[in-house]
């Protein structure tokens, strides 16, 4: 016979599930936009590298004085941060963008790394031992004109 007790109990009971039903979709909710920001992130980084690879310039594309991938991940982060695309979407902008920012920053690293693999030195000629970075130390040379020479450097 079906008690006011078991009654009451299968409706916890089913509250209960009820819960941990819903506590699942907020974690396959939260894991599925981690998966999509990951996703996101990766291509733009990918594109940036295709769009380096790309090009016919030694030193890579270029979009006016300023590499295309840092060029475009800035844009795309801007346009993120002012809401161009609205709440749904701008989030999206700005992680194909911070993609685009790990291609500049990853390509940045490589040739900073090669060189100290090649000279021994973390800059190319010119900034390296005895050079402007020495004398700015010794006050040779003020601090504008070695940043001035790394951005040089870097651009390539």
């Amino acid at each position: 016979m079906l008690t006011h007790e078991h009654v009451q109990h299968l409706a916890k009971r089913n509250d209960t599930l009820s819960q941990k039903i819903d506590k699942l979709r907020g974690k396959a909710a939260r894991v599925t936009k981690h998966g999509v920001s990951v996703l996101e992130i990766t291509a733009g980084a990918a594109l940036g590298g295709v769009i380096q690879g790309m090009s016919k310039n030694p030193d890579g594309a270029h979009i006016g004085p300023v590499p295309a991938d840092l060029a475009i991940g800035l844009g795309l982060n801007l346009a993120a941060v002012l809401d161009l695309a609205g709440d749904e979407y701008s989030p999206h902008l700005g992680n194909v963008g911070t993609g685009f920012l790990a291609a500049f920053a990853s390509d940045k690293g490589f040739s900073v790394g090669r060189n100290k693999r090649d000279s021994g030195s973390f800059f190319r000629k010119g900034l390296a031992s005895g050079s402007a970075a020495s004398a700015a130390v010794h006050g040779e040379v003020s601090a504008d004109q070695v940043a001035a020479q790394l951005l040089r450097n870097m651009q390539g």
